[in-house]
């Protein structure tokens, strides 16, 4: 896709290589991901291979390859009298470690400018930048996410933590996010959502997919438009139906959702099926946040329940609990909490680091010596303090139903 710089008045070339084929037009390579959407027009060139690496520019570049070679890089027909760009590419050993070798790829573009009448179009060749963007090589930088892609996960509430968790698990490589809200984007909403003005009105899973398939192609987004509790209308599938597609060979989930119920029931869902749940939400004007951990034979969520609201045998995180502490914005039909999108980060980039755990991803962040993460940000005198982590066990009860857990 040719591409536009209005500042500098220049064109630029992004695309990606799809499938490399040899003389007698077998394919010998291909791209395994799934294909960028906005990248809409396929252009052929040929390639040749080389035994030394490429050093300056095209112009001296030209003279050392030779002019059979070069010839047979770029004696390529022009396509049109229009201007626009023929590409060609030279394989040569690059080295990808210390004394280890393996095939680089140098793409040179020729820029067909059409002259006036009668007259043979003009070639301008240039080296593009290029870069490596198999799953693989954006994996190496960060190794210790390397197993997400093999994993899916299902984020229930694209809220301002869960949208941007959302995004972080596809930047670090998920294999696959399963996307469940039924919500729309609100203008009121865009000071802590990841994406702004252009999202206005539409729903959140569809703007964030596109989010996703355009950054993060290596991810695929899975879309459940869903309320989870809502009352159905008649016709429509039991909810029953939508949450075992949702849970469905799942290697965790995520509940950002911030609604009691919501929290209780997935916690069984996952409970029950032995899936890794995984809660996280923040208190009233963003003083503080939770982020617990249930592993399938762990404590579940009414033991921390019991421990947070009857034993005490855990302290709450802080809380504005004046009327600051909650809003009802003009045209919203509940009161929401208030909070900076800065502080409820805190929240979200902590339990993205507990799920990287929870999901036993082997060389990843190993287990904590805990279940539950209790986030401040004030202190007893509402001052604010850098943010703290208290780390906790969640005790089980005696009678509670997940000791059968085994």
């Amino acid at each position: 896709t040719i591409l536009k710089d209005k500042q500098n008045d220049l064109e630029f070339l992004q695309g990606y290589v799809e499938c490399i084929k040899d003389a007698d037009g077998q394919q010998i390579a291909a791209w395994s991901g799934p294909r960028p959407p906005r990248f809409s027009t396929t252009v052929v060139g040929r390639w040749i291979r080389r035994d030394e690496a490429i050093l300056g520019e095209v112009g001296e570049f030209r003279p050392l390859l030779g002019d059979e070679e070069w010839a047979r890089l770029s004696n390529q027909p022009v396509k049109t009298a229009k201007r626009h760009i023929e590409l060609g590419a030279v394989l040569f050993p690059e080295e990808v470690d210390q004394n280890r070798y393996s095939d680089g790829w140098a793409f040179i573009c020729w820029n067909v400018q059409k002259m006036k009448k009668g007259r043979p179009p003009v070639l301008r060749p240039a080296f593009l930048r290029s870069a490596r963007a198999g799953r693989s090589d954006l994996a190496a930088r960060t190794p210790a996410v390397a197993g997400l892609v093999e994993k899916s996960i299902v984020v229930v509430g694209l809220g301002a933590i869960g949208a941007p968790r959302a995004i972080e698990l596809a930047r670090s490589g998920a294999k696959q996010l399963r996307l469940v809200d039924g919500d729309r984007v609100e203008p009121s909403t865009v000071r802590r959502w990841p994406i702004g003005w252009s999202a206005f009105g539409r729903k959140k899973i569809e703007i964030l997919k596109e989010r996703l398939d355009l950054d993060y192609p290596w991810t695929e987004a899975v879309l459940f438009d869903e309320m989870i509790g809502r009352v159905k209308d008649i016709g429509e599938p039991q909810q029953r139906e939508t949450i075992e597609d949702i849970v469905d060979g799942a290697d965790l989930i995520i509940d950002t959702s911030a609604e009691m119920g919501v929290n209780h029931f997935l916690s069984e869902v996952a409970r029950i099926r032995r899936i890794p749940f995984l809660l996280a939400n923040a208190t009233p004007g963003a003083w503080g946040g939770i982020v617990a951990q249930f592993p399938p034979q762990g404590p579940c969520w009414m033991c921390l329940r019991h421990a947070l609201y009857e034993t005490k045998a855990i302290a709450l995180p802080p809380a504005d609990m004046s009327a600051a502490g909650e809003t009802q914005p003009a045209g919203c039909a509940e009161p929401t909490f208030t909070g900076a999108a800065f502080d409820l980060q805190e929240v979200s980039l902590e339990a993205i680091r507990a799920a990287t755990a929870l999901l036993g991803i082997e060389g990843s962040y190993l287990p904590g010596d805990s279940d539950v993460a209790i986030l401040s940000l004030r202190d007893e005198a509402e001052r604010r303090i850098p943010p703290r982590w208290d780390v906790h066990h969640i005790p089980r009860r005696d009678d509670c139903p997940c000791n059968s857990n085994g």
